[in-house]
């Protein structure tokens, strides 16, 4: 039986939401500490993670009395979001184990290609996302690393690894375009004015999109994405990030 789970994360992080959707597909329980994302909070990094990243887990020791903030000393520590996938997937399913998970597969070679398809996540539509949104890169950028992702999935349909096979490569994206989405059809970026539902729209009609379009529609209908991905938290915080972001980019782009 596995041990007590708290789970620190925060709403607006992509990558925090991945161990989330982990959890709820694991069926383990699990206690929830939202943080602040801008203002990591003193106890966070002095209890939990000193790089005061999210998402972290403390895994196992006694309940305390102190609440979700101050964890058991006891407790293990672990931190960063793939590598708590993992080990979320290692509590449901032991090394030994010949049982699948919603998670990751048992199967060597889907495995592999699950990685596979998360590495290109990472170097491709991760950095996309922070380039446009942030830097005011423009929203073709991530047009071009769906292209990239769209030619890795089954040519036949179904999610990363084939027909219904629901697991952390499709859910690595995910949390990545959810957000892409929000901020982009609001036209809530660093990036032109205009720029982000142009790309956005175009994505959402193109033909040359029709097989990415019916993969980002199966899985936003999976029910643990549904349950933990708050939108209009996302939209409202967007709406206080970027117009700054923009004008700011602009200013420094005018007195260049």
């Amino acid at each position: 039986m596995p041990e007590r789970i708290t789970l620190y994360t925060a709403k607006l992080c992509p990558f925090a939401h991945r161990v989330e959707i982990a959890l709820k597909e694991s069926g383990l329980q699990y206690d929830r500490c939202e943080v602040d994302f801008f203002n990591k909070p003193d106890w966070y990094i002095q209890k939990v993670n000193p790089a005061g990243k999210v998402p972290a887990i403390a895994y196992g020791g006694p309940e305390v009395s102190t609440g979700l903030e101050y964890p058991s000393p006891e407790s293990t520590k672990l931190f960063e979001s793939l590598i708590l996938v993992e080990f979320i997937n290692d509590l449901i399913s032991p090394p030994e184990s010949a049982q699948d998970t919603a998670i990751l597969p048992k199967d060597p070679v889907l495995r592999a290609k699950a990685r596979f398809f998360i590495e290109a996540v990472c170097s491709k539509l991760v950095s996309a996302f922070f380039n446009v949104h942030i830097r005011g890169q423009h929203p073709s950028s991530i047009l071009s690393a769906v292209e990239t992702l769209q030619e890795l999935l089954p040519k036949d349909g179904g999610f990363v690894l084939g027909e219904d096979r629901w697991s952390m490569a499709d859910v690595a994206p995910l949390t990545v375009l959810a957000r892409a989405e929000v901020g982009m059809v609001n036209d809530l970026g660093a990036y032109d004015e205009g720029e982000g539902r142009k790309a956005w729209d175009r994505l959402m009609s193109d033909e040359k999109f029709e097989r990415f379009r019916k993969w980002f529609a199966d899985a936003k209908a999976k029910k643990s994405f549904q349950e933990t991905f708050d939108a209009e938290f996302v939209l409202d915080n967007f709406k206080s990030m970027y117009p700054a972001m923009r004008a700011k980019r602009l200013a420094e782009k005018v007195g260049a």
